[in-house]
């Protein structure tokens, strides 16, 4: 009884009283320096008194949501007693990168796409089918994985660097395609947009410093294709000619 009179007094004095102490963070990899970092930094500046620690999921790992405050997410877990705030929705779409489609061409419909190598997201279930559409129209693909991995950052490499053709958050390629390091492959098929949630367990979301955080969260959200800029100058850097001396 004395533990749950302590944690009430805590939660009390942290709705009374500044912003402080940890909070801790998951997210899948999508949106870990893409997105969550922006923001960690936005609240820290806002709450220095707050320490923060953020670990990166495997997206089709369950996390373990009981030791965390939240989890960013494309696909929250079923958990017991977790509440998953839907944050916004995000466009996908294909990608490769104009060295792979200079050896391989670029597909001019979605039924030449079982011809590609395809670089795949690791899902639990076994391969999944993408269903594409474009206006009233709609194609069912399932791609066979030549490249295979369940972190984003390391599909997004493997098609950077000419692999194959990889279904990638539109967001998260953003820098790339200003860099011209990729380039949309059948831009006017894609799929439905999907939603990113926070989750977080309800007894949780009691304390003024998560709420604080997730809100935040909400607000920024939309500004999520401003955020991501790390890999696409780094790449086109690494594309250019020495210079000469």
């Amino acid at each position: 009884m004395k533990g749950r009179l302590e944690e009430a007094s805590t939660e009390i004095h942290a709705l009374t009283t500044g912003v402080s102490g940890s909070l801790s963070l998951l997210s899948d990899t999508q949106f870990s320096t893409s997105f969550v970092c922006h923001v960690v930094k936005l609240f820290l500046e806002a709450h220095p008194d707050v320490r923060c620690q953020l670990d990166v999921a495997n997206g089709f790992h369950a996390p373990r949501i009981a030791d965390v405050d939240c989890y960013v997410c494309s696909e929250p877990p079923d958990a017991p007693n977790l509440v998953a705030r839907l944050l916004g929705r995000l466009n996908y779409g294909l990608y490769a990168s104009p060295q792979y489609l200079a050896r391989h061409g670029m597909p001019s419909s979605p039924n030449e796409l079982a011809a590609h190598q395809s670089i795949v997201m690791k899902e639990s279930a076994g391969r999944s089918q993408v269903l594409l559409v474009s206006g009233t129209a709609s194609f069912a693909f399932r791609p066979e994985p030549a490249f295979e991995t369940n972190d984003h950052w390391v599909m997004k490499t493997f098609c950077i660097d000419g692999l194959g053709i990889a279904l990638l958050p539109a967001f998260f390629v953003r820098p790339e395609l200003e860099q011209g390091v990729l380039v949309p492959v059948l831009p006017q098929w894609q799929p439905e947009p999907r939603r990113i949630y926070c989750a977080y367990q309800r007894q949780r979301y009691m304390g003024q410093k998560l709420r604080s955080f997730v809100d935040l969260m909400a607000r920024c959200v939309v500004d999520i294709d401003s955020y991501n800029y790390y890999v696409g100058s780094t790449a086109a850097r690494r594309r250019r000619p020495a210079a000469r001396t």
